[in-house]
């Protein structure tokens, strides 16, 4: 295990949570998979909460605002632990809020979702605490290929289009986007820098899909 650098500021956060979550590794197991269950449900509340409801109140935009927040957190957060599906979902309630709600306060929502998930995966990456062949176990052949790809993402991350490749990677899904910004973290891109290019892509993202949906739905 890459030994954690405690200098860094997000390796204090890292090692206090180390201390005061369960050591157990089925107790830790059992909470993703409550977490998970717990996701799931938001999901479908949140798509059938607008087709039962004749007209939105503040509370019911309040209760789809937040559920839009944790499923888009934990699509991004998640994405190295993956639950099926759970990325689609995120878009799909982007797209259908924007058709029921501000589309500018459902994309700023789901930015703040998705860029805080990320900052998870980045802080991770740049303490250590995450290895992308620990995460996805393949047979032996196509490890050198994941560890070229880390290779050539933490090269990327570190030259001067480092943000600008972040920001496309994070505006346009693709199965790469985790392990960039696990790359990112793990070249120590600035923290500034990152939220920035990460905040900048996934609003662009919620943008689009969010008025994309407007214009669905108003049809």
């Amino acid at each position: 295990m890459q030994r954690i650098d405690e200098e860094f500021w997000g390796a204090r956060l890292y090692l206090w949570l180390e201390r005061h979550l369960p050591a157990s590794k089925g107790v830790r197991t059992a909470g993703v998979v409550l977490l998970a269950a717990v996701v799931i449900g938001f999901v479908v509340v949140l798509f059938v909460q607008p087709l039962l409801a004749d007209d939105a109140t503040t509370e019911s935009r309040l209760f789809a605002y937040v559920g839009l927040f944790v499923v888009c957190f934990a699509s991004a957060f998640f994405l190295l632990f993956p639950i099926p599906g759970l990325s689609f979902a995120a878009i799909g309630l982007v797209f259908q809020q924007g058709g029921y709600y501000d589309p500018v306060v459902v994309a700023i929502v789901a930015c703040a979702g998705w860029s805080l998930g990320d900052a998870g995966i980045y802080v991770a990456g740049a303490v250590g605490s995450v290895s992308l062949e620990k995460q996805a176990p393949l047979p032996g052949r196509f490890r050198g290929l994941v560890r070229n790809l880390m290779d050539k993402l933490q090269r990327l991350m570190h030259s001067t289009m480092g943000a600008v490749i972040l920001a496309a990677v994070s505006f346009i899904p693709n199965p790469i986007a985790g392990a960039s910004v696990l790359a990112a973290g793990a070249n120590r891109m600035r923290p500034l820098r990152f939220a920035i290019a990460i905040a900048t892509g996934r609003l662009a993202r919620g943008l689009v899909i969010a008025f994309a949906g407007g214009q669905v739905v108003d049809i």
